[in-house]
C-alpha cells in the first residue's frame, strides 16, 4: 500500500490555495486526519492561511479561526502565519481586528 506523506498533502493544500480553491483547500485539510491518518503541521495550517489571504476572495474570519486552531493544536505561528492572517484582514478591510492576531 502506498503511504501518503504530510509533505505531499501540504503541496496539494498549497496548490489549492494558490488556485483560489478555498473550499477544496479546507476539505483536503479535513482529509489529512480522516482519510490519510496524518497530523497537520505548521505548513498545513499556513496553506489554509494562504488560501484565506487570496486577493479574489479574502476570508478574514476564517483566517482568525485557522490561527486559533493552529494554536489549539499546540503549534506556534511563524512569520508566514502572521503574514497571511494580516493580509487577510487588510484585504477584507478589517484592520480593527489586528489585536486578535497577537
Amino acid at each position: 500500500s502506498l503511504k501518503v506523506t504530510t509533505s505531499a498533502v501540504n503541496a496539494v493544500l498549497e496548490a489549492c490555495g494558490r488556485l483560489h480553491q478555498l473550499d477544496r483547500t479546507f476539505a483536503t485539510f479535513d482529509d489529512v486526519r480522516r482519510v490519510f491518518d496524518l497530523t497537520p503541521d505548521l505548513v498545513s495550517y499556513n496553506a489554509l492561511l494562504l488560501a484565506c489571504a487570496q486577493p479574489r476572495a479574502p476570508q478574514a474570519g476564517a483566517a482568525l479561526r485557522v490561527l486559533a486552531d493552529l494554536r489549539e493544536a499546540g503549534l506556534e505561528p511563524d512569520s508566514e502565519s502572521y503574514k497571511y492572517v494580516l493580509l487577510s484582514l487588510a484585504r477584507c478591510g478589517e484592520d480593527d481586528q489586528v489585536g486578535k492576531v497577537y
